[in-house]
């Protein structure tokens, strides 16, 4: 039963249309997104810095902060080269 009241919590959340229920993330007017293209797009590390970015305009980067999204995006983000700096040869 505890999971049952946590989904539809979870359900609100994110998709509540108003009234009878809380207005859910999504429903939500003004709230600061990063367009993916039609139907999603490719994820990449300037698309989760431009997020980010619509999170901190709204003094909102705070916090234990994640990201709403699912399983194939997860391995998506995962995936994502990452570029370290060139090293340079020092001395001791």
């Amino acid at each position: 039963m505890l999971q049952s009241f946590a989904r539809k919590i979870d359900e609100v959340a994110i998709e509540g249309g108003g009234s009878n229920e809380p207005t859910g993330i999504l429903q939500t007017n003004g709230i600061g997104s990063a367009a993916m293209g039609t139907n999603g797009g490719a994820v990449t590390y300037a698309k989760l810095v431009e997020l980010e970015r619509e999170v901190a305009i709204d003094n909102a980067l705070n916090g234990r902060l994640g990201y709403l999204t699912n399983a194939k995006v997860v391995a998506a983000m995962r995936s994502i080269p990452v570029k370290l700096p060139a090293l340079r040869a020092t001395s001791f």
